[in-house]
C-alpha cells in the first residue's frame, strides 16, 4: 500500500548512489534510473491484465511486497565495483514489485467499498502513506545524511 514511499525513497538514494559513488551526473543519475521505471510498467501490465481476469488482486500485493523488497535489498549490496548487469537487474526487480502492487490498494477499495464511498476510501490509503513516508524517511535520511550513509 506505502509502494510510492518506497519508490521515492529508492529514486532518492539510487541517483546519490550514482553520483556520489559511481561519478556520475545528476543528468546520468537519471538516466541510470531508467531500469526502475522499466519494471515498474512491466509490472503494472503484468498485474493488471492477470487481475483483470482472474479478478484477485490481493495475491498481487503479496508478490509485491516479495519482489520489492528483494531488490531493494540487493540494491543495498551495490558498491563502487558493482558492475552494469547487477544494478540494472536489482532496479528491474525493484521496479517490478512496485508495479505489481502499486494500483492493489485502489483495485481493493473499488470492489469491497460502496460506489459512493470508493473516493474517500482511495483518498485515505493514499493520505496513510503519505503521512507515513514523510514521518519515517525524512528522520532516517536526515540521520544517514549527517553520518556520511550516503
Amino acid at each position: 500500500m506505502c509502494l510510492g514511499g518506497g519508490m521515492v525513497s529508492m529514486l532518492y538514494s539510487i541517483a546519490l548512489w550514482f553520483q556520489a559513488v559511481k561519478g556520475t551526473t545528476a543528468v546520468q543519475s537519471r538516466i541510470n534510473s531508467v531500469p526502475m521505471g522499466l519494471g515498474l510498467v512491466a509490472g503494472s501490465i503484468l498485474a493488471g491484465a492477470i487481475v483483470t481476469s482472474t479478478g484477485y488482486c490481493v495475491p498481487w500485493m503479496f508478490v509485491s511486497a516479495i519482489l520489492a523488497s528483494t531488490g531493494s535489498g540487493l540494491i543495498t549490496t551495490l558498491t563502487r565495483f558493482t558492475g552494469h548487469s547487477k544494478w540494472i537487474g536489482y532496479q528491474a526487480l525493484f521496479g517490478l514489485g512496485l508495479g505489481t502492487g502499486m494500483q492493489q490498494p485502489n483495485l481493493a477499495a473499488q470492489t469491497v467499498l460502496q460506489q459512493k464511498d470508493v473516493p474517500v476510501g482511495m483518498y485515505l490509503a493514499a493520505q496513510f502513506c503519505v503521512h507515513w513516508y514523510i514521518t519515517l524517511h525524512q528522520p532516517s535520511g536526515l540521520s544517514l545524511a549527517r553520518h556520511g550513509g550516503y
